[in-house]
């Protein structure tokens, strides 16, 4: 998997992505084209356990690919109802509330 982070005002921003999908450009069920850019996704590798790490930290994820999304759904931060299927690829994003 390829990430990268971010600082927002309300803290750890993650984006990351399966390395299959890196620099691939998949359609939504209406044609919509969307871009899985390096360049926002990140060129920086990380393995599963490293990736929870990280996801521990922020307050938004912004997630393309069958084990990044996988990952996540496992950790609790999104169901499945948070996810769009990209042709054949998943992707979500979660957001994370603290008080």
């Amino acid at each position: 998997m390829f990430y990268k982070t971010y600082e927002s005002r309300y803290g750890l921003v993650v984006a990351a992505c399966d390395e299959d999908v890196s620099g691939k450009i998949l359609k939504m069920n209406d044609g919509t084209e969307f871009f899985v850019n390096p360049r926002f996704y990140g060129d920086q590798k990380i393995q599963g356990e490293d990736l929870l790490k990280v996801f521990t930290n922020c307050v938004n994820g912004n997630l393309v690919g069958k084990e990044t999304v996988g990952l996540a759904k496992k950790a609790g931060l999104i169901t499945d109802a948070n996810i769009v299927n990209l042709n054949g690829v998943p992707h979500a994003q979660f957001f994370v509330m603290k008080i």
